[in-house]
């Protein structure tokens, strides 16, 4: 197992993420498992970069024989860009600004995330922004990295 980032006392809300509720994700002919090892160490990478912005990793989940099971992250209040968008038309101005910043950012420090749909971005009443699931795709050629750079800012200015 990777080094993980663990918080000592997590948020008294925890979400649960199963890999038996989570879906694969197919990038430039891989697959990719959600829900588990790589899913979490992506969160965590992406948390390192903006905290502010993106959903934080609390731990894997293991059951009794040693199989990773889930993990935990913060509860996030607030709905995820596409409620936000069907009850109010779009989301707003300053949240698709923090989107965008977020995401210069991930891709500053290399790193991708991989599936950036409304689905995957919540909108807190204030307008803030949070990030989560994005696809777990470890250690990569930089070639690659690309791809992912290029498909996360494809899928952006499709919904934003």
């Amino acid at each position: 197992m990777t080094d993980l980032v663990e918080v000592s006392q997590p948020p008294v809300e925890v979400y649960t993420r199963n890999i038996d509720d989570a879906t694969t994700a197919v990038r430039f002919g891989r697959e990719y498992p959600g829900g588990g090892e790589a899913e979490f160490k992506a969160l965590s990478s992406l948390y390192s970069v903006d905290s502010v912005h993106v959903a934080k990793p609390i731990k894997l989940n293991v059951d009794p024989e040693g199989k990773i099971v889930g993990f935990d992250m913060e509860r996030l209040n607030g709905k995820t860009a596409r409620e936000y968008a069907q009850a109010h038309g779009s989301i707003p101005a300053q949240s698709a600004e923090q989107v965008k910043e977020t995401v210069r950012r991930f891709h500053e420090s290399g790193l991708a995330h991989g599936d950036l749909n409304p689905n995957n971005v919540f909108v807190s009443p204030s307008g803030d922004i949070k990030i989560i699931d994005p696809v777990g795709y470890g250690d990569i050629p930089w070639e690659e990295f690309q791809k992912y750079a290029d498909l996360d800012m494809q899928t952006l200015s499709s919904w934003l």
